[in-house]
């Protein structure tokens, strides 16, 4: 099943007085929110030499969390509405067969 991302950009100042007032909504579009609590994630992003994917618009990511290592590829941003952007991602748990 595709997985849906939506990303929340903050473009004013202050952005930290922004973000707490999202933080504090009990609702958003009707539905009840609920605090989901604080995930700590490192992300380490890899290339060629030359930069390939990046001249691709491609990255390579591996991300660690508390519940384990996975390694992602991206895609290419595709526009696909006003100020909407769609890519393919490919994410598996981090193993050798994973990487090769």
């Amino acid at each position: 099943m595709p997985e849906r991302e939506a990303k929340l950009v903050i473009m004013a100042e202050p952005p930290q007085a922004i973000a707490d007032a999202i933080a504090a909504l009990t609702t958003l579009g009707g539905q009840p929110l609920a605090l989901a609590g604080t995930v700590v994630q490192r992300d380490t992003y890899f290339d060629t030499p030359d930069g390939a994917l990046r001249a691709r618009r491609q990255s390579l990511r591996l991300r660690v969390t508390g519940k384990g290592t996975k390694l992602t590829l991206k895609g290419q941003a595709r526009d696909v509405d006003s100020g909407v952007t769609e890519r393919d991602e490919l994410e598996r748990e981090w193993s050798a067969a994973a990487f090769a």
